[in-house]
């Protein structure tokens, strides 16, 4: 693979997902700003929850992982840093989940123009492993953190977040000739890192498998040579929400042309 179209695609998702980001922040802001207006000039509020619906599950996810990851610090038991790690988990699924999937369940409610709808779940798909993989080193970097804080001599039992094939299939030996970032990759000993590459390779490769209904995996195939270890719940359970999250909207987009949406 050319250097170009190796930069393409990573930076095209990244801008997708910074499109999401934007307007998941942009368009509550806006709307409490017109809410305002209106209260102020004596109309009604109108408020729209659909659109404030984005962004209250991030700031909920903040009140509960805060106190709990200061906890897992202050008292760094194994129970207490599992505690933490499924706040940090909460908030990622909340920043993720949430924002796209909201807009796509008020298409489907409100039947909203298909084209839309189609345009938007394509930029969701493209978007979502950035955010998997932002997640991945935000939850090892919390996890990290929470670690050192445990005293001398305490025994904190944590699984590994990743296993690695040993032995690629024929798919994938020839997929890592052209695209080798999702192969070979080497952790760090102390906090499981890997950087970011690797782990985009692996959302890149739970997205295709889900959105192929598994396809790739029957054949093991892929574009990368991480899974998720299943003795970690905590991540496996993300994986599965994550990976059940986009056939889900596959299923759905699916389906659009069946549904009689009205186009405005």
């Amino acid at each position: 693979m050319s250097y170009l179209a190796s930069e393409l695609l990573y930076d095209i998702p990244w801008a997708a997902f910074a499109l999401i980001g934007i307007l998941t922040i942009a368009m509550p802001a806006m709307h409490l700003i017109l809410v305002l207006g209106r209260v102020l000039i004596g109309r009604a509020a109108g408020i729209n929850w659909w659109v404030l619906g984005r962004i209250v599950p991030l700031g909920l996810a903040m009140v509960i992982i805060v106190p709990m990851t200061l906890r897992a610090k202050s008292d760094p038991t194994e129970s207490n840093i599992a505690l933490a790690e499924l706040a940090t988990i909460f908030l990622l699924v909340a920043a993720i989940v949430v924002p796209i999937a909201l807009p796509l369940l008020q298409a489907y409610v409100q039947r909203l123009p298909r084209l839309g709808t189609a345009l938007y779940t394509i930029l969701a798909i493209v978007a979502l492993p950035v955010a998997g993989a932002l997640a991945t080193e935000a939850a090892l970097d919390a996890t990290g953190n929470i670690e050192r804080n445990v005293p001398v001599g305490t025994t904190v039992n944590i699984p590994l977040v990743f296993l690695q094939d040993q032995q690629l299939s024929d798919c994938k030996q020839s997929i890592a000739t052209w695209l080798p970032e999702g192969f070979h990759s080497v952790a760090d000993p102390v906090t499981g890192d890997r950087g970011y590459r690797p782990f985009f390779m692996f959302w890149v490769d739970m997205t295709l498998k889900a959105t192929f209904l598994d396809f790739f995996e029957i054949y093991d195939c892929g574009v990368s040579d991480l899974s998720n270890n299943p003795k970690n719940l905590l991540v496996s359970s993300f994986v599965f929400i994550y990976r059940a999250f986009i056939e889900l909207i596959v299923l759905a987009t699916i389906a659009l042309p069946f549904l009689g949406y009205r186009e405005r």
